[in-house]
């Protein structure tokens, strides 16, 4: 179950800090952390969090990698050779952007991404007594191209056990709906591994249940996940999140977007 505090300001899921895994998910009380539309604000206010909030315990601690979401399939890795590389060539003092949609690591650095709606999953698994951590972006394009599975499969090819995974607040169904003349709509919905994801609503609109596809998918797979149960759209209309999807419904904070970091201990 995730937890709020309200001296931080911050979501953040005890279990997930329990099996070693550092996590936060920010709120409107930090503004807008998008790298894209506030770029500045956003790396000063990551560094402040992660610099007050959080022990540093070597010196990558204070570098971390910004997942730029591009709505594919790509999985990135860091490995200690590519983050000396990544430390060495990085143009932005302490933090380096990815264009990815998943990283996979053992290393002890924060991995940052700037979310609105979409889920933010965290795999944990462990190979030869190494806590991996795999942070994945899923937006419905996401979902629909199988990164959560593409992710799954990456970890099982090798050899890591999935301790457990971890949803950060994302849409509901409830609350995402699409045309059924959409263009993304025109295959799905003669899709039958969508039956159950895409709910006809009394206006003939579809609920989109995309992340209870990514948490089906697991479940049945043997893996435990433990979701926010928060709704990005509900938290937007409550003035706590940001929602892409509620921002351009109701033309209000346009771009903007909250941030979920994880670091393995």
């Amino acid at each position: 179950m995730i937890s709020y505090s309200e001296k931080l300001k911050l979501y953040y899921f005890p279990e997930l800090q329990d099996l070693g895994i550092e996590n936060f998910c920010t709120t409107k009380y930090y503004g807008n952390l998008s790298f894209k539309t506030n770029p500045d604000h956003a790396q000063n206010t990551i560094n402040q969090i992660i610099e007050n909030y959080y022990p540093q315990n070597s010196t990558n601690d204070n570098f971390f990698f910004v997942m730029g979401t591009e709505g594919v399939d790509q999985i990135d890795e860091i490995t200690p050779q590519n983050l000396n590389m990544y430390k060495f060539l990085s143009s932005n003092k302490n933090f380096e952007k990815l264009t990815c949609d998943a990283i996979i690591t053992d290393q002890k650095v924060w991995l940052i991404v700037s979310p609105a709606d979409c889920m933010i999953l965290v795999l944990v698994g462990r190979k030869n007594n190494n806590l991996i951590v795999a942070f994945v972006h899923l937006g419905f394009t996401s979902v629909i191209l199988d990164l959560h599975k593409k992710v799954f499969d990456s970890l099982l090819i090798q050899g890591i056990e999935i301790i457990k995974a971890f949803s950060f607040p994302y849409i509901s169904g409830k609350s995402y709906k699409r045309d059924p003349l959409d263009s993304k709509m025109a295959n799905l919905k003669n899709d039958i591994s969508w039956t159950d994801f895409l709910i006809r609503d009394e206006n003939g609109l579809f609920e989109v249940h995309f992340g209870s596809r990514v948490i089906n998918y697991l479940t049945e797979k043997g893996i435990e996940v433990v979701d926010s149960g928060l709704d990005t759209y509900t938290l937007a209309e409550s003035n706590i999140l940001y929602s892409h999807y509620y921002s351009n419904k109701k033309n209000v904070d346009v771009g903007s977007r909250f941030a979920v970091g994880v670091r393995i201990k």
